[in-house]
């Protein structure tokens, strides 16, 4: 539960503040911080990470998250959107989460051949899809070995260093 931009969890309220005391005890100095739904609610909602990383933007970096009590409103057909909007924006990319690879839609993988090849991240979805099921089908997208490089590993390696 969030009350004014305090985390409420069973061991008491964590307050933005000593998360960011811990990164610094930690040698941490930026943090990506995210939204968070369960089943009963959002944890952290989308408009307090914005308010943190807002009060602290040089330290934060914020990531959005679907309620996932009611994913259908953000579920456009939602492809040719996405494309639209990583194309235009920067700093929006797309990943692959909750598909096989067989299933992606023809417009991403034709993306992924061409100017968007750098805009696309692989997902599994794990546990619900491991990423051996994920990738089965992979090669039957055709793509070449750059676009290939950069959605398996690449695009996140560049976007996420520190991960790397």
């Amino acid at each position: 539960m969030i009350l004014s931009g305090v985390v409420t969890l069973s061991s008491g309220e964590v307050p933005i503040e000593r998360t960011l005391a811990a990164m610094d005890e930690a040698g941490v100095e930026r943090g990506m911080i995210c939204a968070w739904y369960g089943a009963s609610g959002p944890l952290i909602s989308n408009d307090v990470v914005a308010g943190w990383v807002a009060a602290h933007p040089d330290r934060l970096t914020g990531i959005a998250s679907v309620d996932i009590r009611r994913p259908r409103p953000a579920v456009h057909p939602w492809t040719t959107e996405m494309i639209a909007l990583a194309t235009k924006y920067p700093n929006v990319y797309i990943d692959t989460s909750a598909y096989v690879a067989h299933r992606y839609p023809a417009e991403l993988v034709e993306y992924m051949r061409g100017h968007g090849r750098r805009k696309v991240l692989f997902g599994s979805n794990y546990p619900m899809i491991t990423p051996a099921q994920a990738l089965r089908r992979f090669g039957e997208l055709a793509l070449d070995d750059e676009a290939r490089d950069l959605f398996l590993g690449g695009n996140a390696s560049r976007l996420f260093p520190a991960c790397s």
